[in-house]
């Protein structure tokens, strides 16, 4: 799945040519899927980006992780730049799991 996303976090499946929700996404990801998304002029890769928003919405969600979203995030991580997103999703992930402890 080739994706692109704008600035209002709207994703656009550039293979389908048809604009695509985030648990859309979710659900190809975890068919076994390949997935690029790229945003900007640039075409910057956030492939990472939105699997961590993946993430961090099943956090929220009080859903856990799934397996495959996590490998591809790991696989990611080379692309990846520090940001709050990251960190919020630590953070969300730690208090879910002190809450039930």
């Amino acid at each position: 799945m080739k994706l692109r996303r704008y600035r209002n976090r709207a994703l656009f499946d550039v293979d389908a040519q048809k604009w695509v929700r985030l648990k859309d996404v979710q659900r190809a990801v975890q068919s076994g899927d390949a997935l690029t998304v790229t945003q900007g002029k640039k075409n910057e890769d956030c492939t990472a980006l939105v699997l961590i928003q993946i993430l961090y919405d099943d956090a929220l969600a009080g859903r856990p992780p799934k397996a495959q979203p996590l490998l591809d995030l790991v696989k990611a991580g080379g692309r990846l730049k520090s940001g709050s997103l990251l960190e919020r999703l630590s953070d969300e992930l730690g208090r879910k799991v002190s809450s039930k402890g």
